[in-house]
């Protein structure tokens, strides 16, 4: 395995299981646009539904539209930090609706539902807050008050009259930013303890995976060379059979050491015949374990088959190679080298 690749999997397996604020709150879960509904609804009642509410119904309509817009789109689904894109959009489309509601407001007898926009965009700043964009959230606040503050000056309303209608929003921003704060911290510890957890699980099954390997190289020792060791191990004489099997027997060991990818049981079993018959077979593996083997054991199964003296030496070849593999027989003083190219064809 690449380095690369080995310093990917660990950030592949903590994407898995990173906790963020967002799904924490479950910002795009039922209950989220359960309230996402009853807020929209509420600042209709606000913007509409009460008497005078609307002194341009135009303006209005486009506002109210524009705070729709801006608040599925903050809590639209998407990993923390909220991307940084969406969230410029956010604020953009915030202040727009700050401007066009503020500059239809009569700085006397205005009823104080009237500015049921500044509440609108500070909530949606307190979610894009949440989501990881507190300084574009704060800019966006800061331009709402930018824009209410020139529109009380203009309107001659008084700017005590414009910091009346943020003030009490800009508290509100603040609370979010400092829970915003702790929420991440939280959600921190518990990514930390979701990838420990993920660690032991594949510690663990790597474990398990090294017992089963253990397992089976234990039994295929046993169905190779059990009976031969027990012999051994009794101090009994060996006849010339037993030699040459025991001879069988270490060179299929070190095809499964040296030669992994190739030691097949079907590549095992022509292998051993060949020996039998006195062919020298070599077998090597000294790819990254990737390697599409299909072609090159159709290859080194005829081959073996076909031979009863010389040698054939099989090699998989490392990754980077035009070739996956090269393919060596001898018979007759002769030397054939075939190449086994990554689509499969034999040269």
């Amino acid at each position: 395995m690449s380095a690369v690749a080995e310093r990917a999997e660990p950030r592949a397996a903590e994407a898995r299981v990173r906790v963020d604020v967002s799904s924490l709150l479950e910002l795009s879960g039922p209950e989220a646009r359960t309230i996402l509904l009853i807020f929209i609804g509420a600042q209709g009642v606000l913007a509409f539904a009460l008497p005078d509410a609307a002194a341009v119904p135009w303006r209005t309509a486009v506002a109210f539209a524009g705070v729709v817009v801006a608040a599925f789109w903050v809590t639209r689904s998407a990993p923390d930090p909220y991307p940084r894109e969406w969230a410029w959009g956010v604020v953009g489309l915030s202040v727009a609706v700050t401007v066009l509601q503020s500059f239809q407001l009569s700085p006397t007898d205005r009823p104080l539902f009237a500015a049921w926009h500044v509440g609108a965009v500070t909530v949606i700043f307190m979610v894009l807050s949440l989501r990881a964009r507190a300084r574009e959230a704060w800019i966006g606040f800061a331009l709402v008050v930018v824009v209410t503050l020139v529109w009380s000056l203009v309107s001659e309303a008084g700017i005590l009259d414009g910091v009346e209608l943020v003030v009490r929003h800009a508290g509100s921003l603040a609370v979010a930013s400092l829970i915003a704060i702790g929420l991440r911290s939280l959600a921190a510890s518990m990514t930390r303890i979701a990838m420990r957890l993920v660690d032991r699980e594949e510690a663990e099954a790597t474990q398990a995976e090294r017992m089963r390997e253990r397992a089976e190289q234990l039994d295929r020792l046993d169905r190779l060379a059990g009976g031969l060791l027990t012999k051994v191990a009794a101090g009994e004489p060996l006849t010339d059979d037993e030699r040459q099997e025991c001879l069988l027997v270490e060179a299929a060991l070190r095809d499964q050491v040296r030669g992994r990818g190739l030691a097949t049981p079907e590549i095992a079993a022509v292998a051993r015949s060949a020996r039998r018959r006195g062919v020298v077979v070599t077998l090597l593996d000294d790819s990254d374990g990737e390697t599409d083997t299909t072609a090159t054991l159709s290859l080194l199964a005829a081959e073996l088959l076909s031979l009863d003296t010389g040698s054939v030496t099989a090699r998989l070849l490392p990754a980077g190679r035009l070739a996956v593999a090269s393919v060596a027989i001898e018979r007759d003083g002769v030397e054939d080298v075939y190449a086994v190219m990554r689509d499969g064809t034999v040269n």
